[in-house]
């Protein structure tokens, strides 16, 4: 309600420093980042979430030159000094997002709410998924491979889409960081464009789980089937 008026609300805020959490919520989030900073230049705003600034189709208003951006990544192995009692074996299993990194123990629940607060958040607000079910499938297959060549065809029949749908699916990993797309160096040319590139899941623990979500997923299908 107070951002329905951005420059009134920023007017009233003077010199400080303020945060807005998931800014990609706002109907226009652009045009209050473009506004502080072209006409309230001693206001800082730190702006949240998860893929805000890269999902274009929200951000109608170029940007550049008046952000700087900072990319939050799972804990690495610098991290590990402040909590002596982490071994790099925890790190590896549990992930690198600080709540599972120092839960007492992997909680399989607390992934799966996770992905299905990615779907909620991220997806479904900054872009048009048709198929919920192929989508996800797709996530839990990606991370099953991770660090493997990346084949869409090889993808596409299990998610039950086309192709095109899963280069599709592949740019959305991308954009909301979720995933890493490495690609060849050759000489150039041809043969770098048409070798296929790697492709890692953003985080271990999420690496791992998804061994476990496709048991879930067996299980359920079988109990589905016996009644």
């Amino acid at each position: 309600q107070h951002l329905e008026d951005p420059e009134r609300f920023l007017k009233r805020l003077g010199n400080k420093t303020i945060v807005l959490d998931e800014i990609h919520r706002l109907l226009n989030p652009s045009e209050i980042l473009k506004i502080a900073a072209d006409h309230f230049k001693k206001l800082k705003i730190i702006a949240t979430g998860p893929s805000t600034l890269s999902a274009k189709s929200k951000f109608r208003d170029s940007l550049t030159g008046r952000k700087r951006e900072l990319w939050l990544l799972p804990a690495i192995a610098s991290d590990m000094s402040s909590v002596p009692e982490l071994q790099m074996d925890d790190r590896m299993l549990r992930g690198g997002l600080p709540p599972f990194l120092l839960s007492e123990r992997v909680n399989d629940k607390n992934y799966l709410e996770w992905v299905e607060s990615y779907w909620a958040k991220d997806v479904q607000e900054l872009f048009v998924i048709e198929k919920r079910a192929s989508f996800m499938k797709f996530i839990e297959m990606l991370f099953r491979q991770s660090g493997e060549l990346f084949e869409a065809q090889a993808l596409a029949a299990p998610c039950e889409i086309s192709r095109q749908t899963i280069f599709n699916y592949l740019e959305i990993l991308e954009i909301t960081h979720l995933a890493s797309v490495v690609r060849p160096f050759s000489d150039g040319g041809s043969s770098e464009i048409k070798s296929q590139p790697k492709i890692y899941g953003f985080d271990t623990g999420f690496v791992i789980f998804s061994g476990v979500w496709l048991l879930s997923a067996m299980k359920t299908e079988a109990i589905f089937w016996s009644i």
